[in-house]
């Protein structure tokens, strides 16, 4: 059997084979085959790009994987792997079934990177069944600005990802939010003489984000943003989102440049009628209880149970 790694496409990283055989090679730049410059036509605008990512954020990645060990390196733009920044995948459990694979999982914090631009190498196995996969370049910068990070999970295993393990995605997109626009769903009564009446209405609130800023981003990232939005849980910055019914991601940009801006119609996932605060700490809030007591089982024995009477009040 063939050695084979599977990378989801919820991973929020590109990954793409080093040294592909010839077999591989095609024409047609497909952007799960080649880095996304590769991808730029002759006559295109030839620009530069690299996924956005904060000091303090975290990758979490996942792979199924026939073979073994799994492994991430960091490299600079030199090629050469930064110190302390290697990480192994560990296998995990999971209802996952697939014969003859393993679920693998890694989390890697970029606490420790300096400013800069950075690749990740993925290698997979050892010895002659070794395989080596770069991804697109990142940057890493203290504060990305109009940037959003999307936080991602779902309630069961789907697209080939294990979400029983407990893992919640991350991916840092430039983008914002703009066009606010409120809505309703109301129920409406207009009696024969059209005098109308409000019987319901419960109000929500739409926006329109916006992926790409002044240069747009690749087509993968626009791939990824859309997979992203199919999970059942979407935070934005830990504020949960969905995408309207029936949206779809829309496309503004020209042919002669290889970037793009989209769109996306999306609406709060929790539509609340307050606007909650939270702190932490001991509070003093006082709860009265009150108890309904039967007064027969109580007073003396040689009374009448109808002139007892029982007064129970507690404080907590």
């Amino acid at each position: 059997m063939a050695n084979i790694i599977d990378i989801g496409e919820l991973n929020p990283m590109k990954f793409y084979e080093l040294d592909p055989d010839e077999n591989s090679i095609y024409n047609w730049k497909h952007f799960d085959r080649y880095w996304f410059e590769e991808q730029i036509l002759s006559f295109q605008q030839q620009v530069i790009w690299s996924q956005p990512w904060q000091v303090d954020d975290v990758i979490k990645l996942q792979f199924s994987a026939n073979f073994a060990p799994i492994q991430i390196d960091f490299l600079d733009c030199q090629g050469k792997v930064v110190p302390g920044m290697s990480f192994n995948a560990g296998v995990i459990v999971t209802s996952y079934v697939e014969p003859g694979f393993q679920k693998s999982q890694v989390e890697m914090s970029l606490d420790p990177l300096s400013e800069g631009y950075y690749y990740l190498l993925l290698t997979v196995g050892s010895g002659g069944s070794l395989k080596k996969f770069i991804s697109e370049r990142i940057h890493v910068l203290e504060v990305h600005e109009n940037s959003i990070l999307l936080q991602y999970k779902h309630g069961r295993n789907i697209s080939d990802i294990a979400f029983d393990t407990g893992i919640e995605f991350n991916l840092r997109v430039p983008a914002v939010l703009q066009d606010f626009s409120p809505g309703s769903d109301d129920v409406i009564y207009k009696d024969q003489s059209r005098n109308i009446t409000t019987l319901s209405s419960v109000p929500y609130r739409n926006f329109k984000m916006i992926f790409g800023d002044a240069r747009g981003i690749p087509d993968y990232m626009a791939d990824k943003i859309n997979r992203v939005f199919g999970c059942n849980s979407v935070l934005l910055d830990n504020k949960r989102f969905a995408k309207s019914e029936g949206a779809k991601m829309e496309r503004s940009g020209d042919r002669l440049y290889p970037m793009a801006g989209w769109v996306l119609e999306i609406v709060e996932a929790l539509n609340r009628m307050s606007t909650r605060f939270s702190s932490t700490g001991e509070g003093q809030d006082e709860l009265t209880v009150a108890y309904d007591i039967e007064t027969k089982m109580f007073g003396a024995f040689n009374a009448p149970a109808s002139s007892n009477v029982v007064r129970v009040y507690k404080i907590e």
